[in-house]
């Protein structure tokens, strides 16, 4: 069985469920999203379009539409597939 990578799909996704997406390394939930918050504070402009949409540092899950704009300015992710 070989495993491919393709993009990560756009849809909801629980914030700790995306933070393991970005980490990519087999960490805690606490760590993984400590991490991607931080990165996340590394663009003003997509925390500015977040918080237009909705988004608090509370919000245990992203809307496809937050997922769509955390993916245009972080780059999408990447998740294992078989093939």
């Amino acid at each position: 069985m070989n495993s491919t990578f393709s993009p990560a799909p756009i849809r909801a996704y629980g914030k700790a469920e995306l933070a393991h997406l970005y980490y990519g390394l087999p960490v805690s939930d606490n760590r993984a999203c400590s991490w991607f918050a931080q990165q996340m504070r590394l663009h003003p402009q997509l925390m500015r379009r977040l918080a237009d949409m909705g988004y608090s540092t509370r919000c245990r899950v992203f809307s496809p539409q937050q997922v769509r704009a955390i993916f245009e300015a972080m780059g999408w992710p990447e998740v294992v597939g078989s093939r």
